[in-house]
């Protein structure tokens, strides 16, 4: 679970700086830095679109690989259950 909050935070994170520099250039805030004549903002919210779809649709085709059988085990250790080898380990201290 972790590798797929991983890869989502990911794909935020560079989502979101894309949709700070759409803020910033296109004129919706206003600053020195605004192409406010210009028609960047319509290419900004497509580039934000196929960013975000591509996202998407590359973490939901990459789910099953991101999703291993040993996450379980750790699932498993997070909620206090000994797995064999760790009894076989600690046996003499217990």
């Amino acid at each position: 679970m972790l590798k797929v909050w991983n890869m989502v935070l990911v794909a935020l994170a560079f989502c979101l700086s894309i949709f700070g520099t759409f803020l910033t250039r296109s004129g919706v805030i206003n600053s020195i830095h605004s192409f406010s004549q210009s028609p960047l903002g319509s290419w900004f919210l497509g580039f934000i679109a196929i960013c975000i779809a591509f996202s998407v649709g590359l973490i939901y085709l990459r789910l099953p690989l991101l999703r291993r059988p040993d996450e379980a085990r750790v699932a498993r250790l997070a909620r206090g259950e000994r797995s064999s080898t760790t009894t076989c380990c600690s046996w003499p201290s217990v």
